[in-house]
């Protein structure tokens, strides 16, 4: 049977992603269940399967500095969080 209804959906959002603004934006749209948890691994978990890891400039550059984007860590525990793969974004500058 097909559903015409829209269904949300589920995102899990790390617990120290709150003060960004981004989990706000989500749930004013109407279109997300986002709950919030600490997650291992990435700060946001779409629909149980993919990862978002969110990184600002001066943090993306530390982690370069600190070669923890090259360093085996969080990837190696993609399998524990159940996800199918991940998307690392950046801001991009204007």
């Amino acid at each position: 049977m097909i559903r015409l209804e829209p269904e949300t959906i589920p995102i899990i959002a790390d617990d120290r992603e709150c003060r960004g603004g981004v989990v706000e934006a989500l749930r004013a749209t109407g279109c997300f269940d986002v709950t919030l948890r600490w997650l291992a691994v990435g700060d946001y978990k779409v629909d149980g399967r993919f990862l978002f890891e969110r990184k600002t400039l001066p943090d993306l550059v530390l982690s370069i500095q600190s070669r923890a984007a090259v360093q085996p860590g969080p990837a190696d525990r993609l399998g524990r969080e159940g996800a199918e793969g991940v998307l690392r974004t950046w801001p991009v500058m204007r």
